[in-house]
């Protein structure tokens, strides 16, 4: 079995997926689909998830040809094609290499920023320079940090993920 890219509307990523299971099963050739991930991370004050790469799902099947003809029959997915019109595939190393950044985010997301704490831009134009944290806005994600340049201190509003904590 092998990863493949699919793409379907926003937020319509969960609903795609289980449309294509049914039609699967109803085709008797579940047995060809064995897992799929959507990438996206957990916010820690919604209710809902926000997609990383909106309109996406990673789906682990084997591509048989009458598994591909059933993506025809979908209206909310159909899978991305190469240049050769091919399917595109995916290795196990760059979903597991995704997987983890995606991790990574929900743990740094866990955390909110705090006024006074210190952190290191991760952009340019202040990338690797260390700040401090003087506002966060929780709903927006966003936080305005004083950034230290030849000796004065310049206020500028970051997204949390341009932002990371320094730890001792």
């Amino acid at each position: 079995m092998k990863w493949y890219i699919a793409k379907c509307p926003t937020g319509a990523e969960h609903n795609a997926i289980k449309e294509f299971r049914e039609l699967l099963m109803k085709t008797h050739q579940s047995e060809m689909f064995e897992e799929y991930c959507v990438p996206y991370e957990k916010s820690h004050k919604r209710t809902s998830n926000r997609s990383n790469m909106a309109n996406y799902v990673f789906i682990r099947m084997d591509l048989v040809q009458s598994v591909q003809s059933l993506f025809s029959k979908l209206e909310t997915m159909n899978l991305m094609l190469d240049e050769n019109l091919d399917p595109v595939v995916i290795s196990d190393e760059e979903v597991a290499i995704m997987k983890a950044k995606l991790e990574e985010a929900l743990i740094q997301k866990a955390h909110v920023f705090e006024v006074g704490e210190t952190v290191r831009v991760l952009e340019a134009p202040f990338e690797d320079f260390t700040a401090t944290i003087e506002k966060v806005d929780e709903a927006k994600e966003i936080a305005s940090v004083s950034v230290p340049i030849l000796g004065r201190h310049i206020s500028v509003e970051l997204p949390f993920k341009s932002i990371k904590r320094i730890t001792d």
